[in-house]
């Protein structure tokens, strides 16, 4: 487990516990008390948490995370949303997961004149959406992912067992030749049960996440039928899509 995904579990689990001591944190995370402490630091010094004594809370401004994203890569995110909008048709029911970069398609789907039935495990989409009249939304309900605006668990999982739809537009935490990634795994069962109940499926993915991998591995490469991204793949990479016949499309494609 890298230190970012060790990072990004110690997170979770300060979120849903009451309380739990450094100790408690080693042991669940198998690694030395010495590590759980300069990890803690780490947190506490980026404002993710607060220690006070022996007590660890997460920060109230942690929320601020989602927006750090969504500021980070901006511009090529709004590229990929322009390059993906014409996969929509107007009536289609779509997925769209909880990632910053479908945040900025789901914006410039609502400047369209499409009118769309949207399904989102993403709170800050739907409340960016909720009044666009023509866009018919669906929140997924379930345990809420501090920092991240997105519900996760059991029952977002079972509720989206229950909802079949044509088009799934998604993107990863990280990429490469082998899969597509995600370092949450609740965040991750959503995506799959997202891409089960799915006919098509579009990975909107910038290139700063390209040849790096995570805890979780939702999918293969070979498994999506367009890849949308700023910059032309890796050769590895279209070897693995050459008997999927699978589109790539990027602004080189659309000159």
């Amino acid at each position: 487990m890298s230190k970012a995904e060790r990072l990004e579990k110690i997170l979770y689990l300060i979120q849903n516990s009451n309380f739990i001591s450094p100790v408690e944190l080693a042991e669940k995370m198998n690694v030395p008390l010495v590590t759980i402490r300069r990890d803690l630091k780490k947190l506490a010094d980026q404002r993710s948490i607060i220690k006070e004594y022996n007590t660890i809370k997460i920060a109230r401004d942690y929320d601020k995370r989602f927006h750090e994203r969504l500021n980070t890569n901006l511009e090529q995110k709004r590229i990929i949303a322009e390059l993906a909008k014409r996969f929509v048709q107007s009536g289609d029911t779509i997925f769209l997961d909880t990632s910053t970069t479908c945040y900025e398609f789901a914006r410039t789907l609502a400047l369209s004149s499409h009118n769309l039935h949207i399904i989102t495990n993403n709170i800050y989409m739907a409340v960016e959406l909720m009044s666009i009249y023509k866009i018919d939304l669906v929140l997924v309900g379930g345990n809420i992912r501090h920092g991240y605006f997105s519900t996760i668990g059991p029952l977002a999982e079972k509720m989206l067992s229950n909802i079949k739809v044509t088009k799934f537009f998604f993107s990863c935490t990280m990429l490469d030749a082998r899969g597509i990634y995600e370092s949450n795994v609740l965040e991750g069962n959503i995506k799959v049960k997202m891409f089960e109940n799915s006919r098509l499926h579009y990975l909107l993915v910038d290139s700063s996440k390209f040849d790096k991998a995570s805890i979780f591995r939702t999918t293969g490469i070979e498994n999506v039928d367009s890849i949308i991204t700023d910059k032309p793949l890796p050769k590895e990479y279209l070897d693995k899509l050459k008997d999927r016949n699978a589109e790539v499309i990027t602004p080189k494609n659309e000159e």
